[in-house]
C-alpha cells in the first residue's frame, strides 16, 4: 500500500510592511484567531534577496516547513516588513502564490523613518548620531542611490526609499489585483485597534473572536549608546563565528550588553518634524489617490499618531472569497550580536 505524501502548506497571507507601523502587534493579533496561522518567526526575508542576501531559511522546503503547523487553517501567513520596500518581493511572492492576500500598514513617513532610524541605532548599524544628519547623508552623500551593507547579510535601503509608499503600492498592484491588497493606516490601528482588526478579518472572510483587549508590542524600542555601537560592530565578525559554535551564549551576552547600554531615542521636535515633512514630502496627493483616503491628518496640525481622517472602517471590504480549506516572537531586523529570542518552535535551516 502506497503512503500518501501530503503537499506542503503554502502561506497565502503576507503582511509586507511598512516597518515600525505596528506589524509586530498585528502579527500577535492575527495569530490569536483560530482560523489563522502566523509563522512563529517574524521576518523570514524569503522573497527579498535584494535586501537580505542570506534569508533565515535558504531553501523553499525549509521555508515551507515553517508553516506545517498551519495545516488545515484557512489562512497561513508571515510578516516581513521590508518586503514592501524590496524591488523584488512583489513579483517573487506573486510567482510563489498568485492568489495570496497582501496587507500593508502605512505610517506618516517622517515618524516612520525616525522610528526606523532608532531601530537601526538599537541594532548597531552604521548611522550618524542625529536623525536629520543621517537622513541628509543618505540623500546627498556617498550612499545616495546605493544600499550599504552592514553585518548580518543585509543590504539596507535608504530611509527615504522605505518611505516611498506610492511607488511600493504601485509595484505590488502590478503583480496582484487591487482586491487582493489591503492598506491600513497606522493612525487607524492605534485609534481603533478592535475596529481595524474586525475589518481586516471581514476582508479575509472571517468573524472576530477572542479577547477584545489588544496589547501593543514593539512600541518602546531603545537604542544603544553610540560608543557601545562602535565597540559591538568592531567585534561583529567574531560574534558571527561564535554564533555558529554557541548561539545561546551569544544571545545571552547580547541581552546583557544591550540592557546595560541602551537609552531612549529622544522624540523628534515637532517643528523639525514639520520642516522635514515640508521638504521631503510636500504633497501626499499621489498616495491619497492610490489608497482612496485623505491624508490631511498627516500634516502637522494635530497629533498625527492618534488623529485620523475618515476611517477606512466606514468603507465596505471588497475582495475575493476566502479560500476553502487551505490544507510568534519578533526577530530583530538587523541585530549584530543577538538575532532573536529563541521561540518554542525550532527554525529549520534546510
Amino acid at each position: 500500500m502506497k503512503t500518501r505524501i501530503s503537499e506542503p502548506v503554502r502561506p497565502n497571507l503576507f503582511v509586507v510592511g511598512a516597518p515600525k507601523c505596528g506589524t509586530t502587534s498585528l502579527h500577535h493579533y492575527l495569530a490569536k484567531h483560530p482560523d489563522i496561522f502566523m509563522c512563529w518567526h517574524k521576518e523570514l526575508y524569503r522573497f527579498c534577496p535584494d535586501i537580505r542576501t542570506l534569508p533565515l531559511v535558504q531553501t523553499e522546503s525549509g521555508y515551507l516547513s515553517q508553516f506545517e503547523e498551519g495545516r488545515g487553517k484557512q489562512w497561513v501567513g508571515e510578516i516581513t516588513p521590508l518586503y514592501l520596500a524590496s524591488e523584488e518581493a512583489a513579483w517573487r511572492i506573486a510567482e510563489f502564490n498568485p492568489s495570496a492576500r497582501i496587507v500593508m500598514v502605512l505610517r506618516e513617513p517622517i515618524a516612520m523613518m525616525h522610528a526606523l532610524y532608532g531601530q537601526h541605532l538599537h541594532d548597531c548599524l552604521p548611522c550618524h548620531p542625529d536623525f536629520e544628519t543621517e537622513l541628509r547623508a543618505q540623500e546627498s552623500g556617498p550612499r545616495r542611490g546605493v544600499s550599504y551593507v552592514p553585518p548580518d547579510f543585509v543590504r539596507l535601503p535608504r530611509l527615504l526609499d522605505v518611505a516611498d509608499y506610492a511607488a511600493q503600492i504601485r509595484r505590488f498592484r502590478s503583480h496582484f489585483p487591487a482586491a487582493q491588497i489591503k492598506v491600513i493606516l497606522f493612525d487607524d490601528l492605534v485609534r481603533d485597534t478592535a475596529g481595524v482588526y474586525a475589518d481586516l478579518l471581514g476582508w479575509l472572510g472571517l468573524e472576530p473572536c477572542g479577547t477584545a483587549e489588544f496589547e501593543r508590542y514593539g512600541s518602546r524600542r531603545v537604542h544603544v549608546h553610540p560608543l557601545l555601537i562602535r565597540a559591538i560592530r568592531s567585534v561583529g565578525g567574531v560574534t558571527r563565528i561564535l554564533r555558529r559554535v554557541s548561539p545561546g551564549f551569544v544571545d545571552y551576552l547580547s541581552a546583557v550588553i544591550l540592557s546595560w547600554g541602551t537609552r531612549r531615542l529622544p522624540p523628534l521636535d515637532p517643528a523639525d518634524h514639520a520642516r522635514l515633512q515640508a521638504e521631503f514630502f510636500p504633497d501626499f496627493s499621489e498616495l491619497e489617490s492610490i489608497i482612496g483616503r485623505s491624508l490631511t491628518h498627516w500634516r502637522p496640525s494635530g497629533d498625527r499618531e492618534s488623529q485620523a481622517g475618515q476611517s477606512a472602517l466606514t468603507t465596505p471590504s471588497t475582495g475575493p472569497a476566502a479560500p476553502a480549506g487551505v490544507e510568534r516572537t519578533q526577530a530583530s531586523t538587523f541585530r549584530v550580536l543577538g538575532q532573536t529570542p529563541r521561540p518554542s518552535a525550532p527554525l529549520s535551516s534546510h
